[in-house]
């Protein structure tokens, strides 16, 4: 018999609705359709796919699991984050890391979650930062989801946010995106059942991504922050 309880705290947590600010980011997309490299569903469900397991699997999904097992211990976050800004990609990515990272704990300090409280006050003490995956693995229990569940809403929200971006760049359709979203369904389980990396396997490099966002454009052309 299946938590309903927890599949109903993680239905929430990966609602578009949700305001966690990721619809605001393309991952590096919107550069690879400006420089006409995605311009289709096939390209473009490779570019998914390499997010995904070259990215999130090789990397967030390992930082998930570390800051699920630190506990309360601010310590053992700071240390996280700092190995997650020190691996982190390109700028505009990075950058991105961090914001929603911000958003989301604020977002939960208005829920009125104690240990979104806890972070808020140790980010405002060490003027710092945190990102993403970190704020994901560290809160997310809170709520009272396991690390598997940590790790579903992370790729769901992650793969759904770039397909989202895709729709509005105009490079696929509502029904692609549909097509998209369920072929990642089959290779994200593969993904979720294989073993979590350990730290010294962690990597985070899709190339071709991170050599896009580095070219400059004019400014105020971007759509997307990222």
């Amino acid at each position: 018999m299946p938590n309903i309880a927890n599949l109903l705290i993680c239905l929430q947590q990966a609602d578009s609705f949700f305001p966690s600010g990721a619809m605001a980011f393309s991952w590096g997309l919107e550069s690879l359709v400006k420089d006409n490299i995605v311009t289709d569903i096939d390209s473009f469900q490779d570019f998914l796919e390499a997010q995904i397991l070259y990215r999130w699997s090789s990397f967030d999904r390992g930082i998930i699991s570390i800051a699920f097992k630190a506990g309360n211990s601010m310590e053992q976050l700071a240390s996280i984050n700092s190995f997650v800004e020190a691996m982190a990609s390109p700028p505009l990515l990075q950058e991105g890391s961090r914001r929603l990272g911000r958003a989301l704990v604020e977002v939960y300090v208005k829920l009125g979650l104690e240990a979104a409280k806890q972070i808020q006050l140790h980010l405002a003490r060490s003027s710092s930062f945190i990102h993403l995956a970190v704020v994901q693995g560290y809160l997310w229990p809170s709520l009272g989801m396991d690390e598997s569940e940590c790790h579903a809403v992370s790729a769901h929200t992650a793969y759904t946010s770039i397909v989202s971006a895709a729709v509005r760049l105009g490079v696929i359709g509502h029904l692609d995106a549909q097509r998209c979203l369920s072929r990642m369904r089959y290779l994200l389980e593969k993904v979720l059942l294989s073993p979590v990396p350990n730290l010294n396997d962690l990597s985070c490099s899709t190339l071709m991504v991170d050599i896009a966002t580095l070219r400059p454009y004019e400014q105020g052309s971007r759509f997307f922050a990222n």
